[in-house]
């Protein structure tokens, strides 16, 4: 990723009347971390670029090589989704929120089970559960 990929994050923030900063908010990071990418001093790992995508229904295969169009194209067939990221109430989903819904729920899951596996092991310490047994 060189001079052509920040050509393609200014192109980005220009099509969508964004500033580096209202760009950083919309993908939960700092400021400074889009400047470091738009003045060559740092590059964005995959995550990031995946996080682009999603948040902007920006085409990441043209993202990383600019190949084929900027943004997703609809699932109806139609030319684009800057709708979806210009105009929130137009009925699209919020790829942000859901990004983000998906994150609590991972997190929720992984709670849960770590709760489960306290709770029997608390238990069988206390003698209150047996351990298992394997029939063969």
């Amino acid at each position: 990723m060189g001079d052509e990929f920040i050509n393609r994050l200014m192109s980005i923030m220009e099509a969508l009347h964004m500033a580096p900063g209202t760009f950083a908010g919309k993908l939960g990071i700092k400021p400074s971390v889009v400047y470091a990418w738009r003045d060559g001093r740092n590059k964005p790992g995959w995550e990031l670029l995946q996080k682009i995508s999603i948040t902007f229904a920006i085409n990441i295969n043209w993202l990383v090589t600019g190949e084929g169009e900027m943004f997703l194209a609809k699932s109806s067939g139609g030319p684009n989704n800057f709708n979806a990221v210009s105009e929130p109430e137009a009925n699209y989903p919020d790829y942000q929120l859901m990004y983000e819904q998906a994150l609590a729920r991972i997190s929720l899951l992984e709670k849960t089970i770590a709760d489960k596996e306290e709770i029997i092991e608390l238990l069988k310490e206390r003698g209150n559960l047996a351990s298992p047994s394997v029939e063969k």
